[in-house]
This record gives C-alpha cells, sequence and structure tokens, in this order.
C-alpha cells in the first residue's frame, strides 16, 4: 500500500513537471519572439533588450539563439554577385534578332529599377557624345530618371538639347518635362530647347497655327536636325500617360484599341507594326515625325517591364530604334516573343 503511495505521488510530481516544463518553454517562445522583434525589427542592441525584458544580457543572446533555431527568426542573405547574370549573349541575340545596332542590358534590379535603367541610359549616352551634338528627347519618369543620372560634361562644345513632342497638360508632368531639360543642360553645359505646347490638340487646323509659330517652329526644326534620339515607349490602356492627361477620352481610347493601338511614342499611338494607328489623331499630335525620327544616327529606346513587351516589340520590328536599353527580365520576353 505505501508503495502504491510512492508510485502515485511520483507519477503526480513528473506531471507536474512535464506541465511545468511546457509552461516554461511556452514562456520562452514568447519571449524569443519579442527579443527578436526588438532585435530585427526596432534595431535595438542586446543591452537595451535586456533593460527593457528585464533580463540578463547572456539570456538576451540565448533567446536570440533561441529564435533563429526555432525557425521564428528567417535569415537570408541576397547577394548580388550571385544574381548578376551575364547578359553578353541576351544583348548580342536582340541584336541579331531585331536588327539592332547596340542593346545594353542591366543585368539585375535594385529597389529602383528606373533609376538603374537611368544610370545604363546616362552612361551609354557619355560613351557617344561629340562637339556639335543635338540631342533630342521625350519627356516621362524615364527620361527624367536618365537626365538625373547625367555627369557634368564640360568639355562639349555646340552642343544642343531639345524636345522631342509636346508635353502633357498636367503640373506633375509639367514640371517633370522642365527637370528633363535642367536635367540636360546642366549636365551637358549646353543650351536646351522646350516645346511649349501640348501633345495634342482639338483639330489639325490649329497644330499648323501653332507650329507657324516662329518660336515652336525653330524648337521643331532643332528636334529635326538631332541626330541623338532618346525616348521611352509607353503601353497603351487606361493607364497610358495621353489617356490620364485627359488628351484621349475613354470611348477615343476603345476605338484605337479596335484599330489595333498598343502603345505610344514621343506621344504618337503606334499598333503592333510600330506604325502610327491613326492617321487624323496623328495630325493632331504636335511632335517629330515618326518618319524623321527613323533618320536619326542614335535612335536610343529606354523601357523595361513586362507592360511595355508588345509596345517596345512594336518599336523594334519597325527599326524606330537602333539601340535599346532595357533589363534582363524584359530582354527575355522579347526574345521569346521574336
Amino acid at each position: 500500500m505505501q508503495r502504491s503511495l510512492c508510485i502515485v505521488a511520483f507519477f503526480v510530481v513528473m506531471v507536474a513537471e512535464k506541465q511545468r516544463q511546457g509552461l516554461i518553454s511556452q514562456e520562452k517562445q514568447r519571449m524569443a519572439v519579442q527579443a527578436a522583434k526588438l532585435y530585427y525589427e526596432k534595431d535595438r542592441s542586446q543591452a537595451e533588450i535586456s533593460k527593457e525584458m528585464n533580463v540578463s544580457r547572456p539570456y538576451v543572446s540565448k533567446l536570440l539563439k533561441l529564435a533563429r533555431s526555432s525557425g521564428i527568426v528567417e535569415i537570408r542573405i541576397q547577394d548580388p554577385e550571385e544574381h548578376r547574370v551575364d547578359v553578353t549573349d541576351l544583348q548580342d541575340a536582340l541584336c541579331r534578332d531585331y536588327h539592332l545596332e547596340q542593346a545594353v542590358v542591366v543585368p539585375w534590379q535594385s529597389e529602383n529599377p528606373l533609376s538603374e535603367l537611368g544610370n545604363a541610359a546616362a552612361k551609354y549616352l557619355h560613351s557617344i557624345l561629340r562637339d556639335g551634338d543635338i540631342i533630342a528627347t521625350s519627356w516621362g519618369n524615364t527620361l527624367h530618371a536618365v537626365s538625373e543620372a547625367l555627369i557634368f560634361e564640360k568639355n562639349l562644345k555646340k552642343t544642343l538639347y531639345v524636345q522631342l513632342c509636346g508635353g502633357v497638360s498636367s503640373v506633375h508632368s509639367a514640371v517633370h518635362a522642365n527637370e528633363i531639360a535642367t536635367g540636360f543642360s546642366e549636365a551637358l553645359d549646353c543650351h536646351a530647347y522646350l516645346l511649349p505646347a501640348p501633345a495634342i490638340v482639338g483639330s489639325k487646323e490649329l497644330k499648323e497655327l501653332l507650329m507657324a509659330e516662329p518660336d515652336l517652329h525653330r524648337v521643331m526644326e532643332y528636334a529635326a536636325e538631332a541626330n541623338i534620339a532618346l525616348f521611352t515607349v509607353g503601353s497603351f490602356g487606361s493607364d497610358n500617360a495621353l489617356v490620364q492627361a485627359g488628351y484621349l477620352s475613354s470611348g477615343e481610347m476603345e476605338s484605337l484599341v479596335q484599330k489595333g493601338a498598343v502603345g505610344d511614342l514621343c506621344a504618337h499611338v503606334i499598333d503592333s507594326a510600330g506604325m502610327v494607328c491613326d492617321s487624323a489623331l496623328d495630325e493632331r499630335t504636335i511632335a517629330l515625325p515618326l518618319a524623321e525620327l527613323r533618320k536619326k544616327r542614335y535612335r536610343i529606346g529606354i523601357a523595361q517591364g513586362e507592360k511595355k513587351i508588345e509596345s517596345i516589340r512594336a518599336a523594334l520590328q519597325s527599326e524606330i530604334m537602333n539601340v535599346l536599353i532595357t533589363n534582363v527580365e524584359t530582354a527575355e520576353q522579347l526574345l521569346a516573343a521574336k
């Protein structure tokens, strides 16, 4: 009887001990989570955590170790070198398949892919610049990124900057157009000529009247004389810049889609063959004609992104651009679509 009581007592003690250990384990887990959040999310030191949690510093170290070993915290190291792609083959394939003179493929993406693309375009531009060049650009976020990435060129002579197309109506985009011109002008130490007109006007006659103005006419003459053109390509739909700015209504947009519109380039709406999609609309568009754009020595298209694949491909098919600057993902998709 006495022996039986001892066995029962021992069993009760063991159960209580296991329950106590379970409680301790849950408490440790809770503390490990708390310590991990303070250390990894709030960037607190172990000394600060020990004071806040009222435990010793070595105990904080144990809690952080527990957090890692139990999977509460997972540490991953992203080494850019591991994800670096040898882009030479991609560049050669783009040149071969799309008859380009040059392709520049950004090897990997940072947290700011647009800035990275702008840096690549600016670097390429600096490599080809010579005295007497006239550089013409479109507007938009991509060209703004290029203008911010330019470095000062103090030895260039008789260089000019000019805008290829009228700007959109919004203040934000107008500021962008001015900032782009300022960025190029300051970096290249040259005069800049803006095209102070809308991208699309109400009639062909109004466009002709505006283009007859001496100041606007002179800007378009410089745009025609430019030997270097830099531009981006936009996708077509409700988020297109021309639609967002109110130049095209939703009804006009749908009509253009039915006609085969896939994007815009220097304010010209283009189809899948890279040709003007609607001649009547193009007659109201204030921009250097695509036929003139194709005469440039350097026609540098700067674009990336899945949404733009169709419009970039259209511009490549019609050889509007002879230089493409893009990223790895876009390059791969363009080659797969060929």
